[in-house]
């Protein structure tokens, strides 16, 4: 590791240690305590509460969708060019298997063409059925995201948009993996869990373990049903 970028790297996990992460939760306002609105409930939660992450209630198949993804390991491409050694993705969902950027990076604007199922998704049957299970109207990007041993994702932020972005499933968790975010402490990731994530904070990854940490993170549109998962998830946080 470049030393000047392990010293940023080994004080954003300095600084962050003794923060606890979601310390404060955002009261629910009254408008939404009858349950009866998820919609405006839900858009609340992903747009104002401003919280970091947010823990989804779901269950998942975790081992069987890392069973699945390493059987195809040969299919992972290197994530942002030199940047953030050991970091490598295969999209299950997006315009290729090996487009793991937006499709801006890879088509003309008048060549653009539509998200869909890439042939990684017969590939990986139960990790499909699962995503089609959580109730997104339309998916964007899905992506699995790989870190080697010894790996580390360089500290940066995906947007200045002050919100939740994404949905980030760890379909494992190695000892030795530090998920940094920058003012709210180390992520206390558990195996099987999605959090959304406000990936406009500054964060960092790093696999200090002898184990590839293998995540995924959904990107998509939100319909009924995954709303009504993230209001009872919030719910149950406060």
């Amino acid at each position: 590791m470049e030393e000047n970028l392990m010293e940023e790297i080994r004080e954003l996990i300095r600084r962050n240690s003794n923060i606890k992460h979601n310390e404060y939760i955002p009261p629910i306002p009254e408008e939404f305590k009858d349950g009866k609105n998820d919609a405006k409930f839900c858009d609340w939660i992903i747009n104002e509460s401003m919280l970091a992450t947010l823990p989804l209630n779901l269950q998942i198949p975790h081992e069987e969708m890392y069973k699945e993804a390493m059987a195809q390991k040969h299919m992972f491409v290197k994530h942002r060019g030199d940047s953030s050694p050991g970091w490598s993705s295969m999209a299950i969902h997006g315009t290729a298997v090996h487009h793991t950027s937006p499709k801006e990076s890879y088509f003309d604007k008048d060549e653009m063409p539509e998200y869909d199922w890439t042939e990684l998704a017969d590939l990986c049957p139960i990790t499909k059925q699962w995503l089609q299970s959580l109730g997104f109207s339309k998916f964007n990007r899905v992506r699995f995201m790989l870190l080697d041993p010894g790996g580390y994702i360089n500290p940066h932020r995906d947007t200045d948009d002050r919100k939740i972005h994404a949905w980030n499933v760890a379909i494992n968790n190695p000892v030795g993996h530090k998920f940094v975010l920058d003012g709210h402490g180390i992520v206390p990731w558990k195996v099987g869990e999605v959090r959304g994530i406000d990936i406009s904070q500054l964060h960092t990854v790093v696999n200090d373990g002898v184990e590839p940490r293998l995540h995924m993170i959904i990107h998509g549109w939100f319909d009924a049903g995954i709303a009504n998962t993230i209001c009872r998830s919030y719910e149950k946080l406060v």
